[in-house]
């Protein structure tokens, strides 16, 4: 839960940030209107850490917060096995900061569109991918940069090349060598991470010029460790719209 921590203090200056240990306990009767908070983030480490009476009788007392119950590593199969937390409200801690940011910006009153509690995996799914496409398309972050992706999933690949055109870069499909200083690979090191990290590795020492973006489907610490050790960012394929947007829009404003 590190990010999410990291998460929450970037924005503690910004907000009354409350920290709790467990799940609101409203049995001495109606909390007072002051608690009510705009956005709860839960963070959930196992299965069933909280119980289903726990979690419906907090998401009744404060509906009109923004809710996000971040889980962990244990919890990846809760979606299938449970149905505990609403699937518009779960997000893996892994990519967690995309969803965050998101209903960060909502509550900041400069987005209008929050994802209902009642959303279904498709609506969840389209609200972590797309809600930042309209930005995507003006924005222009990458404009003269090209970038180079690396996939054998032909449709990832086309759908990457469209990305990286919304974000103003031209793909390539040259090979390593051939690419211009400055490149950015776009790289899918699923389903074999550690031989990609080989790979990625071997490409950064004969080019330290390029810059290297690992896409994962699941981006497990050691993983996201091992590459960022090489100076290779890491974005999770779920939420990759936000994530790369946020990556490169960071960049730029550092920059």
């Amino acid at each position: 839960m590190a990010t999410v921590r990291d998460w929450l203090r970037a924005v503690e200056p910004f907000a009354n940030v409350r920290h709790q240990h467990r799940l609101p306990d409203n049995s001495q009767g109606a909390l007072p209107v002051q608690s009510s908070p705009d956005m709860v983030v839960v963070c959930q480490s196992w299965p069933d850490e909280f119980s289903a009476s726990d979690v419906s009788t907090s998401l009744g007392l404060w509906p009109l917060a923004l809710w996000v119950c971040c889980f962990g590593s244990w919890c990846e199969s809760d979606g299938r096995t449970r149905v505990i937390w609403p699937i518009g409200v779960r997000v893996p801690a892994r990519a967690a900061v995309s969803r965050l940011t998101q209903l960060w910006e909502i509550v900041a009153h400069r987005r209008n569109a929050p994802l209902p509690i009642t959303a279904s995996r498709d609506e969840a799914f389209e609200f972590d991918s797309s809600l930042r496409n309209a930005a995507t398309q003006t924005q222009n972050t990458l404009r003269g940069r090209t970038v180079l992706i690396r996939s054998p999933d032909s449709a990832l690949r086309q759908w990457l090349s469209d990305l990286a055109a919304a974000l103003g870069a031209s793909a390539s499909i040259g090979v390593n060598d051939e690419l211009p200083t400055g490149a950015i690979v776009f790289w899918d090191v699923d389903p074999d991470w550690q031989n990609a990290s080989q790979e990625i590795a071997r490409l950064l020492q004969r080019r330290s010029d390029v810059r290297v973006v690992a896409l994962a489907g699941l981006a497990h610490p050691e993983f996201v460790t091992s590459l960022r050790a090489m100076g290779v960012d890491v974005v999770t394929k779920v939420s990759a719209t936000a994530q790369l947007q946020s990556l490169f829009d960071a960049n730029n404003s550092s920059g």
